[in-house]
């Protein structure tokens, strides 16, 4: 399984409708909130989200940060951003060999 590209996280639609999606297609905008079974997985999930779009945004001052949240990313440039990381977020699958010194 792959935290980058499977669908695994739970959210909300703007219909009500409860569905699983993959990162990259977070901001899609009929998403309206993460829906976990529990609040603190909620949270988790905000904060996985923030940390990955922090580590592998390609940031060029604060404003990018403001135009992204006018409009933001689609999913093929989210997916563009974090591409040479995915062999890094699979779980339950082969483990990376790293070299030791």
């Amino acid at each position: 399984m792959s935290l980058l590209t499977d669908e695994w996280m739970p959210v909300r639609d703007h219909s009500g409708k409860r569905r699983w999606v993959a990162p990259s297609e977070l901001s899609a905008p009929d998403l309206v909130a993460f829906d976990a079974e529990r609040a603190d997985f909620n949270g988790a999930l905000a904060q996985f989200a923030i940390g990955l779009l922090s580590t592998h945004a390609p940031l060029n001052n604060a404003r990018d940060w403001e135009s992204w949240f006018v409009s933001p990313p689609d999913a093929s440039t989210l997916q563009s951003w974090w591409r040479d990381s995915v062999a890094h977020f699979v779980y339950g699958g082969e483990p990376l060999c790293l070299a030791r010194s």
